[in-house]
């Protein structure tokens, strides 16, 4: 089992928004006893029964360096879930191989639209030290970061992963170069996924009632009340224009 008391990058990110790429990227550059993923404080309890309790030993490694690194990553809504539903296909449609695109996009908006991937993991890792999650972020530079006593809490976006390079380099004043791993081109369902991505557009019985909660009205529908969080996340890591043309994209 990994050996967590010199781990000094904490990649606390939810599923699907890019994590590996940091995990994996920050571990060339920097030992892999460096670095933890983490994806919610049950993930790392279940990874590292040992430990147990990761707030705790981001205390306690805060400890044994001048900063320690918490780092998370924002990635668009729709994107993710889909992703996340390619990530377990065999499992959330063992029958996919069989089936027509068409087909896996009803079983998809019937059974995952509203379940995967609605968790947004800095709350967690953020509300451990009461830091308060209604942030600006900066377009311009690509990030943001708060800091409690010697940690330093990194919130990014996976749009921003063409420039990680400088983005890292700046945060930790020291040359870091990341490497693409994770990428879907080389997955076994690669083929069907993009395609499945290209025809996608949420249904036509949820595009109004998402676009009232999109625009502060009221919706009779519980399922749809669960993209309220997505939206609040939406207005906060994406600029207006960026906004529109994802609407464009994914709903007109």
């Amino acid at each position: 089992m990994k050996n967590l008391e010199d781990v000094k990058y904490f990649v606390f990110s939810s599923g699907k928004t890019g994590s590996k790429i940091l995990v994996d990227s920050i571990s060339k550059n920097f030992g892999v006893n460096s670095t933890v993923h983490v994806h919610s404080s049950q993930h790392f309890k279940d990874g590292h029964p040992r430990y147990g309790d990761v707030k705790q030993l981001m205390i306690d490694n805060s400890k044994k360096f001048n900063k320690i690194y918490i780092i998370d990553s924002y990635r668009e809504p729709f994107e993710r879930g889909i992703s996340s539903f390619f990530h377990h296909i065999n499992k959330h449609c063992p029958e996919w191989k069989s089936m027509s695109v068409d087909q896996i996009i009803d079983h998809y908006n019937q059974n995952y639209l509203y379940l995967l991937e609605l968790y947004h993991s800095y709350h967690e890792s953020w509300g451990y030290f009461n830091i308060p999650t209604d942030v600006t972020f900066d377009f311009e530079k690509g990030y943001i970061t708060k800091e409690y006593e010697n940690m330093v809490f990194v919130k990014t976006r996976l749009k921003e992963s063409y420039r990680w390079n400088s983005i890292f380099s700046e945060i930790f004043k020291k040359r870091i170069n990341f490497i693409s791993t994770n990428k879907g081109e080389n997955k076994f369902y690669n083929e069907v996924y993009k395609e499945f991505k290209n025809k996608y557009r949420l249904p036509e019985k949820v595009k109004e009632n998402f676009l009232n909660t999109f625009n502060g009205l009221s919706v009779d529908n519980v399922d749809l009340n669960k993209f309220k969080s997505t939206i609040i996340e939406m207005k906060k890591f994406m600029t207006d224009q960026e906004i529109d043309d994802y609407l464009k994209k994914w709903i007109f």
